[in-house]
């Protein structure tokens, strides 16, 4: 019985996806369908827009809800920047290294009503084979000593 809830369950997923859109060819096709699904309160849009190669369930479960908090403002704008040369992609933190899980080539700003002169949400972006999408995190063992020892 298991086994046929699971193969009927891959298969509606299988006939979902086959029905999904194709993903971003430009990062202004990604600018523009992440500012549609914003301003339609759509995170399921929001999340389809995302890279999730690597990414853990935590990290899944992380970013989903960050953009179910997105759809709760009003938005202002959503722009195309260039990533800033001197905010890290990569840190460790406790033993653990944080890096995106593609080759990040720009950000997406998102400014909101109630956040008046701030950027609301900065969010990397880049390109996986012709697909443009949003990055997320994937969490690997650092090679560096932990950090969190006291100063001595």
């Amino acid at each position: 019985m298991k086994q046929a809830l699971a193969v009927s369950f891959l298969v509606f997923a299988s006939i979902l996806n086959s029905f999904s859109a194709p993903p971003p060819t430009s990062a202004e096709q990604l600018r523009s369908e992440f500012e549609t699904a914003l301003r339609a309160k759509d995170t399921n849009a929001i999340v389809s827009l995302i890279c999730w190669k690597d990414v853990s369930d935590k990290g899944k479960s992380i970013d989903t809800q960050e953009a179910a908090s997105m759809v709760t403002h009003e938005i202002v704008s959503v722009q195309l920047a260039s990533w800033p040369t001197n905010l890290p992609l990569e840190n460790d933190i406790k033993g653990i290294h944080y890096k995106p899980n593609l080759q990040v080539i720009g950000m997406i700003n998102v400014k909101f009503a109630d956040k008046q002169g701030a950027v609301g949400a900065e969010l990397p972006y880049g390109k996986t084979g012709n697909a443009f999408l949003m990055a997320a995190t994937i969490e690997e063992k650092s090679s560096l000593a932990p950090t969190n020892q006291p100063a001595k």
